[in-house]
């Protein structure tokens, strides 16, 4: 029982330890002085060295981070970036900047599948923007696939939420929901941007006037005008100024007014680009005044008249404007069979008044409408030489080359791409038509297929659009596809014969 008895344990124990301190040497113990220094210093520095905590152990990583930086040793960084993260595997912080280590070593798929995951998953602004930067700014719209354009979007909108007073994304993601065609949602954002940028609200209440609303697009019209108007008279020399408040009293209607702050901005223009910059805004605003008239205007010679006598002056203070250049052919072209004396007088006007190069631009899209290819030919291939920078000039050229019987289509190829690289991001669908129709003839169907799907756009491109479509998807191997286009000619073509006879005609539509 002496066993079971817990004073008898207590006593053996403290025997036990009272020998065994009997039997030390302590005689020798200062000899163990150092190995029991060495021993606690061992325990300290284990400890410290074994506990992600230590604030020693902290500094000593961002040290090391920091030189490397300095250094640009990216190999050292994503070292130590990674053992910080194997203790804390969920920041967002280090997992952004390991990325853009990785970056920096060009492990360029590493680096944005750690954005993405960072943007998508943790929603974090820096990956967002990062992203953005990389894969987006900078690039066509119409390069991007659907899904490209979806995670733009969801990235845009990510940083619009965060930071919502980055004027800078808030502006990108208005440009993307315009491309994206949500204008409503864009005006929203337009208009928040107008206090800033006064010339967005005029692009919002624009938008609002395509959406039907027009009391909130008036509304906005008159206090962008408003605005401009107070810092032009401040500035009052300033052409920059100027030329916005006048496109805000064209969105207005105020047509006369317009010409006149456009007119005073020539006569302040303080350098030659500046007046000549002012003297075109002066064409395209008697351009939109007479696009105005027009709409009400009869087809008797007066009206002609009237409207010709406008255009001259448009002529005498922008003839190299593609918008005058443009309308000069369309309204000589569109009264060519006119015998009213007065309106062939003005037809001469404007075509001597023209410079020589817009000269030849009329005579010779004239004779292309007519079906002389050569006469066209010669006049437009001066044109060109006279006035290279002019998109329409070498989109009819490219037309011409093309409906010759010994076409030359490597060349008209190189002649509209010149045209759609001048007119980038605003090219009409005329020039990508014509693109598409010379690829189409070389056989680049692929190629042909974007350029065509463009061109359905505008009524008048349609039929030749679709005919071409239906044989590029049947020599691509996507015949469901060309019936449907097969379909369309069809129902377009029972519709209107004399569509159909006017466009086996003229192949090309000139978008004049």
């Amino acid at each position: 029982m002496k066993y079971l008895n817990p004073v008898n344990w207590f006593r053996w124990i403290g025997q036990f330890i009272s020998a065994y301190l009997y039997s030390i040497p302590w005689k020798e113990a200062p000899r163990a002085i150092p190995a029991i220094i060495l021993i606690l210093a061992l325990v300290v520095i284990a400890g410290v060295a074994f506990t992600d905590d230590s604030n020693w152990r902290s500094s000593l990583i961002a040290r090391q981070l920091a030189d490397a930086s300095e250094q640009d040793d990216y190999e050292t960084m994503e070292l130590v970036l990674r053992r910080q993260l194997r203790a804390e595997p969920n920041d967002n912080d280090l997992n952004f900047r390991l990325a853009l280590v990785l970056h920096e070593q060009e492990r360029d798929d590493e680096a944005k599948s750690i954005m993405t995951q960072l943007a998508t998953q943790k929603r974090f602004e820096q990956a967002a923007r990062w992203l953005v930067a990389e894969d987006f700014v900078g690039k066509s719209w119409g390069n991007l696939d659907d899904d490209q354009k979806e995670m733009f979007g969801y990235l845009l909108k990510l940083v619009n939420e965060k930071t919502p007073d980055d004027v800078n994304f808030k502006q990108l993601y208005a440009d993307y929901l315009i491309a994206s065609d949500r204008m409503k949602d864009a005006a929203v954002l337009l208009e928040q941007l107008s206090t800033a940028f006064p010339m967005r609200g005029l692009q919002a209440a624009a938008i609002y006037r395509r959406l039907g609303d027009e009391q909130k697009a008036d509304e906005l019209g008159r206090h962008t005008l408003k605005h401009v108007s107070g810092m032009l008279d401040d500035d009052p020399t300033n052409t920059v100024l100027a030329l916005a408040v006048a496109q805000t009293q064209l969105f207005d209607k105020q047509y006369m007014p317009a010409i006149q702050t456009i007119k005073r901005a020539v006569d302040r223009a303080k350098t030659d680009q500046e007046r000549q910059r002012a003297r075109s805004a002066m064409g395209e605003a008697i351009v939109a005044w007479i696009m105005h008239l027009k709409e009400t205007a009869t087809d008797s010679p007066e009206s002609q008249a009237d409207l010709m006598r406008k255009l001259s002056v448009a002529v005498r203070f922008a003839p190299d404007n593609p918008r005058v250049l443009t309308l000069v052919a369309d309204m000589v072209l569109s009264t060519a069979q006119s015998d009213n004396p007065e309106v062939q007088k003005l037809q001469r006007t404007l075509v001597e008044g023209s410079s020589p190069g817009v000269s030849h631009f009329i005579l010779g899209t004239g004779a292309l409408m007519r079906g002389n290819r050569e006469s066209a030919m010669k006049h437009l291939k001066i044109a060109a030489e006279l006035l290279p920078q002019s998109a329409a000039i070498l989109n009819n050229l490219a037309v011409a080359m093309t409906t010759r019987d010994d076409a030359e289509l490597e060349d008209a190829l190189e002649l509209i791409e010149r045209a759609i690289e001048q007119t980038q991001p605003k090219t009409t669908p005329h020039f990508y038509e014509t693109r598409g129709q010379i690829l189409y003839r070389l056989e680049r169907y692929d190629e042909a297929i974007p350029d065509l799907l463009r061109a359905l756009a505008v009524d008048s491109l349609k039929l030749n659009a679709h005919k071409a479509l239906a044989v590029c998807y049947e020599k691509i191997g996507m015949e469901e596809t060309a019936q449907g286009h097969r379909d369309q000619i069809e129902a377009m073509e029972s519709e209107s014969e004399s569509d159909q006879d006017g466009d086996d005609e003229n192949e090309f539509d000139l978008g004049l």
